[in-house]
């Protein structure tokens, strides 16, 4: 793994390893607005990492409480 984060509904790392000085904003990924859209698993494309600088592959998966998307 390069980077484990989480990031909330507006787009914006709320915390990550390696840790960040600010924010990350991943509103124009792939992977994020498929998240956003399925409420479920999505697989990014080949890119270079905002956190890590290093090419790879991004996953997530939504997080909801109560049947609400919390990130």
């Amino acid at each position: 793994y390069l980077v484990l984060a989480t990031v909330g509904t507006d787009g914006k790392s709320t915390c990550s390893a390696p840790p960040v000085k600010e924010a990350i904003d991943v509103r124009d990924r792939s992977w994020f607005q498929r998240t956003l859209r399925d409420r479920d698993f999505a697989a990014g494309e080949y890119q270079v990492g905002r956190i890590s600088n290093q090419p790879g592959l991004a996953f997530s998966y939504p997080l909801l409480a109560n049947n609400q998307l919390q990130g």
